[in-house]
């Protein structure tokens, strides 16, 4: 198997999060075994559904490598950070008249959506709980003044965060009705909905990453854990799901590791089973 790329979410996938959610650091194994790929000219790249400005461009630092990752991916596939010349190219946002439509047709859910801005979220309502988890992210928090805030200009997605899986399910399966083919929905937490456009994904950012990088797709090894890594995943020549991932993610994947997140679990299997190929 060569690898030329590697490519992970990292909510729940390089990082663990606990019933609290906290977040646990990248592990001692996955850090060595990046500084590792590194110098083996393997190009590193991380993906999340958060905005690159929410704290991916740091996690590099943050996790003491030596190297910034060559590509940082964001908003599922809408917006690419690309190292080589710090460019940042954003794909596919949602018009005001989608977004309107969408918050409309889940009103009667009674749940407050949220939409990133540039540098904070935008909250239609107050929620606490949800409010407090963006702080956590260090994450700068509005409310709306009028619900026609949330449409005001366009975005790449919406998010809903609900208080049980099971209201996650039965809104999972209305949002996936609600619209024509200008947005799709699906869950990237178990208590997390988001609603996109269709034509980005993680698979169609791993892709752009390729194109950018010269790389084939067949040469990259991806790990994820939710659904919205499921894209990815089957455009990658090798994929891995941890061992917290979803069913449907485990499924979708070539192989599953030993350990979840919160154990290193990625960092235990590139040690075990990646790493001793590159040597």
């Amino acid at each position: 198997m060569k690898i030329s790329m590697f490519i992970a979410d990292v909510d729940n996938t390089l990082m663990g999060i606990n019933e609290k959610r906290v977040y646990s650091p990248m592990g001692r194994d996955l850090c060595e075994s990046f500084e590792l790929m590194h110098e083996k000219g393997i190009r590193l790249v991380i993906a999340s559904g958060r905005p690159l400005w929410q704290e991916l461009m740091k996690h590099a630092q943050d996790a003491g490598l030596s190297f910034q990752f060559d590509m940082i991916i964001g908003m599922n596939g809408g917006e690419i950070y690309d190292h080589s010349d710090a460019s940042i190219r954003k794909y596919h946002l949602l018009d005001e008249e989608t977004i309107r439509k969408v918050i409309k047709g889940m009103d009667h859910f009674g749940l407050a959506p949220f939409i990133y801005r540039e540098g904070y979220e935008l909250f239609s309502q107050k929620d606490e709980e949800f409010m407090a988890f963006a702080k956590r992210h260090n994450t700068p928090v509005e409310v709306c003044k009028d619900i026609s805030d949330m449409w005001a200009e366009p975005t790449a997605k919406i998010l809903y965060r609900t208080k049980t899986e099971a209201l996650c399910d039965e809104i999972e399966a209305y949002g996936q009705k609600l619209i024509d083919d200008k947005v799709t929905c699906f869950r990237t937490q178990r208590t997390m909905l988001e609603f996109q456009s269709p034509l980005v994904n993680k698979g169609f950012g791993m892709k752009k990453c390729c194109e950018r990088l010269g790389i084939d797709p067949k040469e990259v090894i991806a790990f994820g854990d939710a659904d919205n890594d499921i894209p990815m995943l089957k455009a990658a020549g090798y994929s891995v799901a941890v061992a917290n991932a979803m069913p449907n993610v485990k499924a979708a994947a070539d192989d599953v590791t030993e350990y979840p997140a919160l154990q290193d679990g990625a960092g235990h299997y590139l040690k075990e089973k990646i790493i001793p190929l590159l040597q």
